[in-house]
């Protein structure tokens, strides 16, 4: 974990279920990400294996990640620490501590390195797993294990076809 010189943060929260609590000033919800919108609707789709992607903005229906954890500046907390304050007085919003932000902060390098390894193996893999509904380090490991092995299952290219029970002779 970083010093905390090394960052801004001052305060860590969650969303909690049943509640929409703004990320003020950005117009975004905090722990929120939108579906992708319906195609045909002109909106941009989300891809959610995208981890730089923006949450709680777009088109489609906005769902909110009880297990993120949003680390809140000392700027925000200065603006909107009242704000703040009243949701997690009312259960809106669950605060956190800097180890459990930190610790998810390792968990998404991990999977974003796990994924770019999948998609060096296999792009069509990678595809198929954005079609799940959660994207996990035990499922991109299981669909890197299934990539490797469906590469290895692969019948030889060299250009000459392999005949069983021919020799040289």
């Amino acid at each position: 974990m970083p010093e905390p010189a090394e960052h801004p943060f001052v305060k860590y929260v969650s969303p909690v279920a049943g509640h929409h609590v703004e990320r003020y000033g950005t117009g975004t919800v905090i722990g929120g990400r939108r579906l992708p919108a319906p195609p045909g609707t002109g909106e941009l789709a989300f891809d959610k294996l995208d981890p730089s992607a923006m949450f709680g903005r777009g088109a489609g229906q906005l769902v909110i990640d009880e297990s993120a954890v949003v680390a809140l500046t000392a700027k925000e907390c200065s603006d909107y620490g009242r704000e703040y304050g009243r949701a997690i007085k009312k259960g809106a919003l669950r605060e956190r501590t800097a180890d459990e932000y930190w610790a998810m902060v390792d968990a998404q390098e991990r999977l974003a390195k796990l994924l770019q390894q999948l998609k060096a193996l296999s792009p069509g893999a990678l595809a198929r797993l954005d079609q799940a509904d959660e994207v996990t380090e035990e499922s991109v490991r299981a669909a890197i294990v299934e990539a490797q092995q469906s590469a290895t299952d692969e019948p030889s290219t060299s250009g000459a076809p392999e005949t069983e029970g021919e020799t040289d002779g």
